[in-house]
């Protein structure tokens, strides 16, 4: 995949593999073409520090991560199912079972990146203020309700 934004972050919880996992260290995402780890894979997705445009960018790059690990696994098939699951040694946990698994695993090819229609909700979609204390997204449904009946008709 290929990374557009750089993401520092010097509060990167050290969460995983550690003693102490409530300290922090810096994680670093350089832009250009990446393949990654299962770490440094979390460390793109997950930082919530480094990126100027905020949660609205960490939702984007999962977006991108997802669909860059199905673009990888196209010759995929239900078949391997079980073998995947028995590989991930219980580190994904779902109420999914195995025959709805397979149901949304062979509709999984109907969707690519130039068949899913996302918007970002930015402004005027958006505007940001503080309520109780908090930094938050206040939504303008009038601007919202529009494009999901575009989306959903």
């Amino acid at each position: 995949m290929v990374v557009t934004n750089p993401v520092l972050d010097d509060f990167y919880p050290s969460d995983i593999n550690t003693n102490y996992p409530w300290g922090y260290y810096r994680a670093a995402v350089l832009p250009g073409a990446a393949h990654f780890d299962g770490i440094h894979a979390l460390q793109y997705v997950r930082s919530r520090h480094g990126d100027l445009r905020g949660d609205f960018a960490r939702s984007e790059r999962q977006q991108q991560l997802l669909m860059a690990i199905k673009a990888r696994a196209h010759h995929l098939n239900a078949a391997d199912l079980p073998g995947i699951a028995s590989a991930m040694q219980g580190e994904i946990k779902t109420s999914i079972g195995l025959d709805r698994m397979r149901v949304l695993f062979s509709i999984a090819g109907d969707f690519t990146s130039s068949n899913i229609h996302r918007v970002v909700l930015l402004p005027p979609f958006t505007s940001e203020g503080f309520a109780a204390g908090q930094s938050v997204v206040f939504p303008d449904w009038g601007q919202i309700l529009p494009l999901v009946h575009q989306s959903f008709p």
